[in-house]
Order: C-alpha cells, then sequence, then structure tokens
C-alpha cells in the first residue's frame, strides 16, 4: 500500500482515540517487566518471546506518526553508529556475526524513549503500580500458603536450570521445607525486587504519591532480599526523613530480636539473619556474594591481552556458552568487561556515569538516578530487553521532566 499523507492522518487519527494511552502504557509494561519474567524466558509463554521486536516496531511506529514526531540530535545518532560499528567489529574478531546483534535491544529502547512524552510515561508508572501492587498481596498470599503446608501447583525450570515453582499466586525458586521466597512473575526474588525498586525510583522522580511507592517497598520486603533493604534505607534516607527513622528502628529492634528467637536451623535464619552474620571467607557480612565475584572479575581483566580487554576472549563468553572458561565471576559491575570486552561494554559504563551530568541540574534526579545506577551494580544486564528499558528510561528522565507542562 502507498502511504500517503491521507493515510498518515488516519493513523494519526487512529492514535488520537481515547484509550491509546492505555494501550502505549501496556506495551511498554510488556517491555519492562513481562518480558524479562519467567513466563518468557522459560515459562508458558517462552515461545512467544520474539514478539517483545513487534512491540518495539509498535511503540517506534507510534512515536513517528504521532504529532510528538521523533527527533534524534547529531550526537545521538553518532553513538547509535559508534557502537553498532563496535559491535560489528567484535563480531568479525570473534568470528561471531551473531554478536552485531546485541545493540538491537538498546537502540531499539533508545528510539521508544527518544518519543516518549511525560503523560506516556506517567500513565505506564500507573499502570505498573497497580499491578505490582497486585503482585505484592499475591506474593503474600503465596507465602502464607506455602507457610501452612500448601504444596506447589506447578513447576518448570528457569533459564539457569533451577527450577521454579508456581504457589497459586506467586512464582518461587528459593523453597526451604514451608518457608518460601516468593518473586511474583520472575526468575528470582532478586529480580522481582528490582524491578519494584525501579518503579519506587521512577514514581519518585514524577513525584507520584509516596504511600503507594511506601506500599510497594514494604510489599518487597516478602523477597528477603539484602539488596531491597539497603534500598529501603537509603530511598528513605535520602527523600523520607521520617519514615527513615521508623525503618532503621524497626530493624535494629526487630533483626537482633529475631536472631535471638530464631533456631540456627529455621528457614528464617538460613535465607535473611545468617546472610547478616561475619562473613569466614574475606567478606564482610556472610550474605555478600559480589565481593568474591568482584575480584575474581578483577583477576581475569589483570590478565587479559589489549585484544580480549576490548573485544572479549570468545564468542561463547558473550551467550555464556559451555566453552567459555570464565565462570565464578557473577553479576558485578566488572562482569560485562569480561564477558564482552569494553567496546561492547560501553553503553552499561555510560549508564553508570549518567547521574553525574543529572547532579550538576537536579539534585534530587541524580539522587535517583544514582539509586537506580547501584541496583544495576549486582545486576548488569544492560543487554537484556527490560533491563535495557529500565536503564534507558532512567537516563531518559532529565528530557521527560523538562517536558512536564508541555
Amino acid at each position: 500500500m502507498k502511504i500517503t499523507s491521507h493515510n498518515i492522518s488516519a493513523f494519526r487519527l487512529l492514535w488520537a482515540l481515547p484509550g491509546i494511552d492505555l494501550w502505549v502504557a501496556l506495551v511498554l509494561f510488556t517491555v519492562c517487566f513481562l518480558l524479562p519474567s519467567s513466563l518468557f524466558t522459560n515459562g508458558i509463554l517462552s515461545y512467544v518471546k520474539p514478539t517483545y521486536v513487534l512491540a518495539l516496531c509498535f511503540l517506534i511506529l507510534r512515536f513517528w506518526l504521532s504529532k510528538n514526531t521523533l527527533s534524534l540530535s547529531g550526537r545521538n545518532i553518532c553513538l547509535i553508529a559508534s557502537w553498532l560499528f563496535l559491535s560489528t567489529l567484535a563480531g568479525f574478531v570473534n568470528s561471531d556475526p551473531l554478536i552485531a546483534l546485541l545493540p538491537l535491544v538498546i537502540t531499539l529502547g533508545f528510539l521508544i524513549v527518544k518519543g516518549l512524552t511525560y503523560h506516556d510515561v506517567k500513565t505506564f508508572l500507573s499502570l505498573s503500580t497497580t499491578i505490582f501492587l497486585i503482585f505484592a498481596v499475591g506474593s503474600i498470599i503465596a507465602f502464607i500458603l506455602a507457610l501452612v503446608g500448601f504444596s506447589p501447583c506447578a513447576e518448570f525450570p528457569n533459564h539457569d536450570g533451577r527450577l521454579n515453582y508456581y504457589y497459586y499466586t506467586s512464582l518461587t525458586n528459593t523453597v526451604f521445607g514451608n518457608f518460601i521466597r516468593p518473586s511474583a512473575i520472575f526468575d528470582e526474588p532478586g529480580t522481582y525486587s528490582f524491578f519494584i525498586c525501579s518503579l519506587v525510583a521512577f514514581r519518585a522522580m514524577f513525584r507520584m504519591r509516596e504511600d503507594k511507592s511506601i506500599m510497594l517497598l514494604l510489599g518487597g520486603l516478602i523477597t528477603f532480599s539484602l539488596a531491597h533493604v539497603v534500598f529501603l534505607i537509603f530511598y528513605s534516607v535520602a527523600f523520607h526523613r521520617r519514615f527513615s527513622v521508623v525503618v532503621i528502628t524497626l530493624l535494629l529492634t526487630i533483626l537482633p530480636l529475631a536472631g535471638t528467637l530464631s533456631d540456627q536451623s529455621s528457614p528464617f535464619w538460613a535465607f535473611f539473619l545468617s546472610r547478616l552474620g561475619p562473613g569466614s571467607d574475606g567478606t564482610l557480612i556472610s550474605g555478600d556474594t559480589r565481593s568474591l565475584n568482584l575480584y575474581q572479575a578483577y583477576t581475569y581483566i589483570d590478565g587479559f591481552d589489549l585484544k580480549s580487554f576490548l573485544f572479549s576472549s570468545g564468542s561463547s563468553c558473550f551467550f555464556h556458552a559451555s566453552g567459555c572458561k570464565l565462570v565464578g565471576h557473577g553479576a558485578t559491575f566488572l562482569s560485562p568487561l569480561v564477558d564482552y570486552g569494553l567496546f561492547v561494554s560501553l553503553p552499561y559504563y555510560y549508564f553508570l556515569a549518567s547521574p553525574v551530568w543529572t547532579l550538576f541540574h537536579s539534585r534530587r534526579l541524580g539522587v535517583l538516578q544514582l539509586l537506580v545506577v547501584l541496583l544495576f551494580l549486582q545486576r548488569p544486564y544492560i543487554h537484556d530487553v527490560g533491563y535495557s528499558f529500565v536503564a534507558l528510561l532512567s537516563m531518559g528522565m532529565p528530557r521527560l521532566l523538562r517536558w512536564r507542562d508541555s
């Protein structure tokens, strides 16, 4: 069909129909939160994972045909072109053309974020808040069901081989007798916590109702994630002084009391309290699994030659195949250098540095961006759909908030 100005006007009329903002918010929710979930990675919906490309194309079409046309500056075009070139070069050096496809998710996500408006994101955050509050209720119900003796009604393997159990209203991959750490629809409790904290940070950037943000954070405690507790403390100290006093007082009161009353063989001790004790392997606390991983990653990098440092030590490490001998470095902020080399990892480190520029213009926004960056220090999955969108949306917030009244 030949595209004419009349056709484009008809498309624009379609986007102006009531409710289209909700459809855009639903697609954004799918890209950001559903596609990284276990349902799409290895669960019952894994066969439709390629639909994320269609979702991204849908959004790009919406932005190109709407009145807020997508525009790219020369700097943006140079950044995208440079990374595409470096990824293609890395594919050539490692004799694997698939490496050249790594920029696809970030490039499409970048085009989406560039076309978003303030109202698009606010609708998306409102929808996501409602759904995540439902996740929180479901996680609590699943925790109670498991505690009183209910068995999971289904199970399936995660992408890493570990089993994921379905407890009626939540998934979990961590079960100790009748004690579970709920993970909503995600592969593990830490992933669920990551997206809760990201959502709360974005809500704060938009100055949305704080009571719902607090409810999200408190509901996320059911994951028993140390990173979640750390984020809760940092966030409350930075933006809710009175609430931070309550949080810290409760933690200093309840945790020692629970440690005294809990049997060291109990699930609560195994899952949470034992991780707060002093480490016996050179770590500050026993729950700190990242320090040793960070040291191992540094050891690998220190032994790299220039080619390995710039382009990785082999294509198998890009995709974590069995042929990669670089194991044991976990997920730290040095992991992208080990797996991908410097050139392909540049977007990740560019993202880590992004709050520096924002802090010069807005202390509040810069601090919130920094909190999002802290989440990515132990989950550097910027090449994955969902994680990449969170990072890109965080970097795009200064532009979106300048357009708040438009």
